[in-house]
């Protein structure tokens, strides 16, 4: 892995190195991150893990909502559906 890595930091350079268009080169620079930028970025992503796990509360901070079978039935009907429902959800 750490050699693939290596391998395609030096195609980079070799690109980079055959660019001679000054606004591009500019451009691709203020794309690449800074050191300082990538730490943020790791800041940010890295949470203490909570003691405890609130299920109710991860479902709040993920927008989470559940399966709804009536609504699941009323569309079956509204198409017309052979198959059982059941059947169908087994062939996902």
């Amino acid at each position: 892995m750490q050699q693939n890595i290596a391998q395609l930091k030096l195609q980079l350079i070799h690109q980079i190195m055959n660019i001679q268009n000054v606004y591009f080169l500019e451009k691709l620079a203020k794309m690449l991150p800074s050191e300082q930028e990538e730490g943020d970025i790791l800041q940010k992503l890295s949470r203490p893990m909570p003691k405890t796990i609130d299920i109710e509360q991860l479902k709040k901070e993920q927008n989470f909502t559940s399966f709804n079978r009536l609504k699941m039935n009323e569309l079956r009907a509204e198409i017309n559906l052979k198959e059982p429902i059941d059947s169908l959800i087994e062939m996902l």
